[in-house]
């Protein structure tokens, strides 16, 4: 497996962000390293869904092929977005490729929703990384991250009691329940 460096070289050049790796993208680095459980929490244009949905992402990815990513948004486009940009990296970045020794190849690929790299585990039936919506059915599924990207949007999920008890009894009976043991959820 590859190992790749969290510094700023690879934030910056290998995924192209116009942003530079401040202070705070370091910690984040560090407490993902660290914790299964993390609340990001920061203003916009602080590159959370740059270093959560994109960086980190791709930096397991790099480390083990046959980790398994579900990416959740309040809305199924966001999220698709997301895995889409991921496909993107690892199919053209060339940047990308010479870090990672050019071992990242996909193996199947699902529409923007879902797509799987060349694994060591092919019986995994999840792939590497899927999409999904706030509420979507995902019981049965086994993940080794959880993202959760801009999951509430009062205007989608949450703007009555009813809503939010729904998201609630989601959230503890599908998202928890869903990532595996020793297996982070990063809710951003």
């Amino acid at each position: 497996m590859v190992t790749a460096r969290l510094n700023e070289e690879w934030f910056r050049d290998s995924l192209g962000t116009p942003h530079r790796n401040n202070w705070h993208h370091t910690d984040w680095f560090e407490l993902a390293e660290r914790h299964d459980r993390l609340l990001i929490e920061a203003a916009r244009e602080h590159s959370k869904t740059q270093v959560f949905g994109t960086t980190l992402p791709l930096v397991r990815i790099a480390e083990n092929q046959n980790v398994r990513i579900l990416i959740i948004s309040d809305v199924y486009d966001k999220a698709q977005q997301r895995t889409k940009v991921l496909k993107k990296h690892i199919l053209q970045n060339e940047v990308l490729a010479e870090h990672t020794g050019g071992v990242l190849q996909i193996d199947r690929v699902r529409g923007d929703e879902e797509f799987t790299v060349a694994r060591d585990f092919y019986w995994l039936k999840e792939p590497t990384v899927t999409s999904t919506y706030a509420g979507a059915p995902i019981s049965g599924g086994r993940y080794d991250i959880i993202i959760a990207d801009d999951l509430v949007s009062y205007l989608v999920n949450a703007n009555t009691p009813g809503k939010r008890q729904k998201m609630s009894r989601w959230w503890f009976d599908e998202v928890e329940n869903s990532v595996v043991p020793g297996g982070g959820i990063w809710v951003i």
